[in-house]
């Protein structure tokens, strides 16, 4: 935990920090969202929220927060774009010095962009995160998972690539994040994809070339079924296999000694995704993606560091039973409430 403390600075001192908040028909969880954030103990804020075509009335409750508090700013469009490019919309328009971002069914606790800016400043990084909980909300069990974050200070980008293919394996995501805006100059999220954080996390971390991190819980991850990373569209779902191929294709231009860590994280996905490919009915319903995801994980195995027992695992079940990995993947999910 930083030693600073916001009573260190004085008010003027403090600099405006944006935080982007994509939305589209999440009428039923935005209210949550928007007093999270309303209520952080860093109050010197310019909150983003960019519709996207929202129809379930997100888009009223958004301009009723713009309205009673001037730190709220509404974008509206017609008709929805997706994710990447609501966020590209929400960067464009930051106002702040640095930026962090918030799903619009998930939570932060009160004191998140406190203990980001206060990490980033002690330490003097262009980059900050921290742990985070799982919230699965889904009866008839309900649990929170908290998902830690090996404490460092990183100043060397293939130091920092590392650490986001070993440690923060499972914290390629926008949020749990500050970041400063410049970071984002000459970057854009592709558009259409649903793991457009993962796709972008080397990139940001190149240009961001360093991150403080600390063990602090700073965001609540909601789970619930229906939403866009665990809906079961395994069309959509090839999406992460594109872009993890797209970060050992990254590797390989820029970090070759990294490109087994790269090829493990293929892995770990191709695992996901063989699991919901179980859910639906296996190989049968969809031959030509279990073909294709099982040949990528092969392809992969080739040259994986299997840095962990779990990678070991998922490498056997590869050359030895593909479907019996399908079908403990999908008791695994199932039992995460991902399915």
């Amino acid at each position: 935990m930083s030693k600073l403390s916001l009573s260190d600075f004085q008010p003027q001192e403090l600099p405006l920090i944006s935080i982007v908040v994509p939305v589209y028909n999440v009428a039923g969880y935005l209210q949550r969202t928007l007093d999270s954030i309303a209520c952080q103990t860093y109050q010197n804020l310019d909150v983003i929220l960019v519709d996207d075509g929202s129809s379930d009335g997100s888009s009223d409750l958004m301009d009723t927060y713009a309205l009673r508090d001037s730190r709220f700013r509404t974008i509206h469009r017609l008709s929805g774009r997706g994710v990447s490019s609501a966020r590209n919309t929400g960067i464009r328009a930051a106002r702040g010095e640095w930026i962090a971002s918030a799903d619009s069914d998930d939570i932060l606790p009160k004191h998140a962009i406190e203990t980001l800016y206060l990490t980033a400043v002690e330490h003097h990084t262009q980059m900050s995160m921290g742990a985070y909980n799982e919230c699965h909300t889904s009866p008839p069990i309900r649990f929170t998972r908290r998902v830690p974050a090996k404490p460092a200070v990183i100043y060397q980008k293939a130091e920092l690539q590392r650490y986001f293919l070993t440690y923060a394996a499972d914290c390629n995501h926008m949020w749990s994040k500050l970041i400063r805006k410049e970071v984002f100059e000459h970057l854009r999220f592709p558009e259409g994809m649903i793991y457009e954080d993962m796709y972008m996390m080397p990139r940001i971390i190149d240009a961001a070339g360093s991150c403080a991190v600390v063990n602090k819980i700073v965001y609540h991850y909601m789970i619930r079924k229906g939403s866009a990373s665990n809906n079961v569209n395994i069309a959509r779902q090839m999406d992460g296999f594109r872009a993890r191929l797209a970060t050992v294709e990254y590797m390989k231009q820029h970090y070759p000694e990294l490109i087994g860590l790269a090829n493990d994280s293929v892995l770990m996905i191709g695992c996901n995704v063989l699991g919901k490919i179980e859910h639906i009915g296996g190989r049968e319903v969809c031959p030509k993606e279990w073909d294709e995801a099982l040949q990528i994980m092969k392809t992969a195995l080739e040259d994986s560091a299997l840095q962990n027992p779990l990678y070991k695992a998922e490498a056997w079940g590869i050359r030895q039973d593909p479907k019996l990995l399908s079908k403990i993947s999908h008791f695994v999910l199932k039992a995460d409430q991902m399915l």
